[in-house]
């Protein structure tokens, strides 16, 4: 999509900055942070923000992700029609999303029928597409975790039958970590979210750095429930690491709980509940780092807590 890059917020243009095999994914979650932020924007931010939606599509062409992706980006293209009728750029990609993600549909229903099939019959394309889909759902029901795992499991397989294993072997095994969870619980899937955890992040598998980050978030939460401080502090320390290691300029972060800092530390000492910490992280910790609060200032942070 084009957008006139001269005009947008300054804020913007320094996302645009932002470099990396998938960078589009962090672009466009900072730009809906901002526009969470900004409820007012202008139909050429709009349209940078469709770009990016539309580019973390294109980086699987996964029909799952055409859809999901696509529907966004349909959404804030007609925003953008709210604010300029005539913007030809959000009247012509309008058209031209909402025809890709109809036959996305249709090849998702084809695609569906397979699952009547014997898995070792599955081809490689529609086993990945199997496989995604069930992953996104992973969290509604154990059935839907349970075909996850099954279908990544077997992904897995096949990656090990490579001469070396292909950088989306870290993808599929942390993945299947994670449905193996939400399917039987922290117990049966600690040995694969161990062994996720162990995964070496050379440069041939530093894409997929989020995708530990997935699986860490579960031990986090797991020794968080337990109430065992020391276990989460060292998890949480380790993990800190790892990812400083990875982007050493950029404070480590999760698509689940945004920002995690040396703070959470403090708030389980405090023994205030897995419910309120939880509450704390996904929704207070964007505002927090927004206005720059020291979040090591502890009363300060809990009184800006408080008025959040």
């Amino acid at each position: 999509m084009k957008f006139d890059k001269k005009t947008l917020p300054k804020e913007i243009t320094e996302f645009l900055k932002i470099d990396g095999v998938a960078q589009a994914y962090t672009i466009s979650l900072k730009i809906n942070e901002w526009l969470h932020k900004n409820p007012n924007p202008d139909s050429n931010v709009l349209i940078c923000a469709v770009h990016f939606t539309w580019a973390c599509a294109e980086l699987t062409e996964l029909d799952d992700d055409i859809i999901g992706f696509g529907e966004e980006a349909v959404e804030l293209l007609e925003k953008a029609q709210l604010i300029d009728s005539k913007n030809e750029e959000a009247l012509k990609n309008k058209v031209k999303l909402e025809k890709r993600i109809k036959r996305a549909k249709k090849e998702h229903e084809a695609i569906l029928e397979w699952e009547k099939e014997n898995i070792e019959k599955i081809n490689r394309d529609v086993l990945s597409e199997l496989a995604f889909y069930y992953f996104e759902k992973a969290e509604r029901s154990p059935e839907f975790a349970e075909k996850g795992y099954r279908y990544y499991q077997k992904k897995y397989e096949y990656d090990l039958l490579e001469d070396e294993l292909p950088q989306e072997a870290l993808y599929n095994f942390a993945t299947m970590a994670y449905c193996k969870y939400y399917s039987e619980g922290y117990e049966a899937a600690k040995e694969l979210i161990e062994q996720t955890l162990a995964w070496k992040l050379n440069d041939k598998f530093k894409i997929y750095d989020f995708k530990l980050t997935d699986v860490w978030m579960i031990q986090l939460n797991h020794f968080a429930i337990r109430n065992d401080f020391e276990a989460f502090r060292e998890s949480f320390q380790n993990w800190y690491k790892t990812m400083k290691e990875v982007k050493p300029d950029e404070e480590p972060t999760s698509s689940d709980y945004r920002i995690l800092t040396p703070i959470v530390e403090w708030l389980i000492t405090e023994g205030i509940g897995i419910d309120t910490l939880n509450y704390i992280l996904k929704n207070c910790f964007p505002i927090l780092t927004a206005k720059k609060a020291d979040l090591n200032n502890y009363g300060l942070v809990l009184d800006m807590i408080r008025q959040k």
